[in-house]
């Protein structure tokens, strides 16, 4: 009997340390599984946010209407270090964009900053890649504002440090002249962001943005009529690249354009130039080079045998300066006339067709 009540005290107390053990066995397990979301969750919040997430927990796309008012503050260039061949990239600065904040018509942002609410331009015109904004002040009190700014730095009172009109480049040393390019650098950024005010830090802070976006693929059309070309643009596996078309394709490009009255393709000089004229300025320019550089007989065979649509192209153009001021008319008139030899146009026809619009 004293045996087998100890047996069965035994059995009673392995029973139970069986028992807690499971318990405590399943609510380990159970705190485990509790803690894993949460611990998941904790991970989420210390992972750094993606540079487009960031921007547009910043900034906002709005309406294109917004950036009447505004005007042109920084360069690109100005965040970057001097000579930076992306101070003038739009290919770069536009594919960042982009990244961050998707397409717009234009290629023209148009932000507001969420905590500030003031409002933020970015865009790429001829004098490349830039900021721009408007201050909260009226007018006037921000020229006031800028002037005092400017006025209580002794730096920027003093004016530009390095005088161009009294410097001659080339006679100083190469490392000399880059001395005092860098240091004209740094003085034209102090310089902005007096200007800038207010706005001076949100576009730091958005340039920061842009500065950590990898350019996404994009591509577009240009014509320089300052220098008759037709190239294309935009960014490729995170590069930028600039490149001009084939004459042929250019002329083609110019023409179809010019023939339907309406084109894409931005004038990146800022021209107002009619579509006809475009074609008819790529034209005789092309024509021209062929003559004087090495020949290519694909250009030479493209010009020649898309000449009847060039002279159409000015028989056009003429006709639709009837629509124009008499002031600008004969300035126009002019220059169609100057054209008529190098498009080899019958005279007569041509002086008929300026008379009639005269």
């Amino acid at each position: 009997m004293h045996y087998t009540a100890k047996a069965v005290l035994w059995t009673g107390v392995m029973r139970l340390a069986i028992c807690l053990g499971v318990i405590l066995t399943v609510g380990a397990c159970e705190k485990t599984s509790s803690s894993e979301p949460a611990a998941a969750a904790a991970a989420d919040k210390r992972k750094p946010l993606d540079p487009a997430t960031r921007a547009k927990l910043e900034f906002e796309v709005v309406s294109q209407d917004l950036a009447a008012g505004t005007s042109k503050l920084y360069s690109r260039g100005d965040f970057l270090p001097y000579g930076d061949e992306r101070a003038m990239s739009e290919g770069d600065f536009i594919g960042r964009l982009r990244a961050l904040f998707g397409s717009v018509q234009g290629d023209e942002w148009v932000l507001r900053h969420r905590r500030t609410g003031l409002i933020i331009t970015a865009y790429s015109a001829q004098s490349g890649p830039s900021y721009g904004g408007a201050s909260k002040a009226s007018l006037e009190q921000e020229a006031a504002a800028r002037k005092a700014r400017i006025a209580a730095d002794p730096e920027l009172a003093a004016g530009s440090p390095v005088d161009w009109s009294k410097t001659r480049p080339d006679e100083l040393p190469p490392e000399v002249v880059k001395e005092l390019m860098i240091k004209e650098h740094a003085w034209r950024k102090r310089h902005a962001d007096a200007y800038a005010g207010e706005l001076a830090p949100v576009i730091a802070r958005l340039d920061e943005l842009v500065e950590s976006a990898e350019p996404v693929d994009w591509e577009a059309t240009r014509y320089y009529g300052e220098e008759p070309t037709v190239y294309r643009i935009g960014a490729r596996g995170g590069k930028a690249f600039d490149q001009e078309m084939p004459i042929a394709d250019g002329l083609a490009l110019l023409l179809a354009d010019a023939e339907r009255g309406k084109t894409d393709v931005i004038d990146s000089s800022g021209g107002v130039r009619t579509l006809d004229d475009r074609a008819i300025d790529y034209w005789i320019a092309k024509q021209q080079i062929i003559r004087t550089e090495k020949p290519d007989e694909q250009a030479r065979a493209a010009l020649a045998a898309a000449l009847p649509r060039v002279q159409a192209a000015w028989f056009r153009n003429v006709a639709g300066m009837r629509a124009v001021e008499r002031e600008y008319r004969l300035l126009y008139i002019d220059s169609a006339r100057d054209q008529i030899m190098p498009l080899q146009i019958d005279r007569t026809k041509a002086l008929a067709a300026l008379r009639a619009v005269r």
